[in-house]
């Protein structure tokens, strides 16, 4: 069997053959290269457009609006706090968490991380602020940029160097959480030290 060239007029020889595989492998790791950077770049969008349906169905499920975030950031106690339903991410299950119920939440790499008794998972707010917002002002503190926690959830007021201080939140590992110089005096308030 003889084949020929893209010419139609030479006989392929075992460098042509060579070449010619070689350029059609280039070719397809190109296209993969492509097609995978097409699907990480349109689930990185599905993921997004996920997080805010999920927050606009919270909002709406709990009458959440402008108005009421405003009451939130003035310490003014509403009925939204005391009906604050959490949409909790973990093992590839949604569950519905009274906020009562959260320890602590900390932030990292821009993901929201929730302890309650019972289950850890991901949060669909964007920011600690916007989680802090939502919650009563009276029970949730927030002790360091990383940190929010339930004052009723503490544990263990550790004192460490340089009047600085840990706190040992009542969840399954006993986690500590530190606190910042600048809560270190409304601990102080809050505890009576």
């Amino acid at each position: 069997m003889i084949l020929l060239m893209d010419n139609g007029q030479q006989p392929a020889t075992k460098e042509n053959l060579q070449q010619i595989k070689q350029e059609f492998r280039q070719d397809l790791n190109e296209l993969a290269e492509r097609i995978n950077t097409r699907l990480a770049e349109r689930e990185t969008r599905l993921t997004e457009t996920m997080r805010d349906i999920e927050t606009e169905l919270l909002r709406a499920f709990y009458g959440f609006t402008d108005s009421t975030q405003k009451h939130f950031d003035t310490g003014v106690q509403t009925r939204q706090h005391q009906l604050c339903k959490l949409l909790v991410k973990a093992q590839n299950r949604t569950f519905l968490v009274d906020s009562r119920e959260l320890i602590y939440a900390s932030i990292e790499d821009g993901l929201i991380t929730v302890v309650t008794r019972a289950i850890e998972g991901t949060l669909n707010y964007r920011t600690i602020e916007e989680l802090q917002n939502a919650l009563d002002p009276t029970v949730f503190w927030r002790v360091h940029r990383s940190y929010l926690v339930n004052i009723n959830r503490i544990k263990e007021v550790v004192p460490c160097f340089k009047s600085s201080y840990m706190l040992k939140m009542d969840d399954r590992k006993q986690t500590d959480v530190p606190v910042s110089r600048a809560q270190t005096k409304r601990l102080g308030e809050l505890l009576k030290l």
